[in-house]
């Protein structure tokens, strides 16, 4: 059976943009990083994937980060998408 390809993305919610804010050092307004990110979004779904728009919330990241190596960039935000992703979806992969 051929594996979907699928692009995971973390996905703030604009009522917790302050919290992230404050916790990752985010830059600009929710609007701007939402056109940024719709615009990822369009430019993955062209190379044929399978968008999931992950809403991680901030004071749960943080708890699941301070057990997983305490980092909060990028990558341990795609990470953690990631998880919740694939324990909602009963995968592995």
């Amino acid at each position: 059976m051929a594996k979907i390809k699928v692009w995971i993305i973390p996905w703030y919610r604009e009522q917790d943009w302050a919290n992230w804010i404050s916790a990752c050092k985010f830059d600009g307004s929710h609007k701007d990083w939402l056109t940024r990110a719709e615009a990822g979004v369009k430019a993955q779904e062209s190379l044929g994937y399978n968008v999931a728009k992950v809403v991680i919330e901030p004071g749960k990241f943080i708890e699941w980060s301070s057990v997983n190596g305490g980092k909060i960039d990028h990558e341990t935000r795609m990470t953690y998408a990631a998880s919740i992703f694939h324990s909602r979806e009963g995968t592995g992969d």
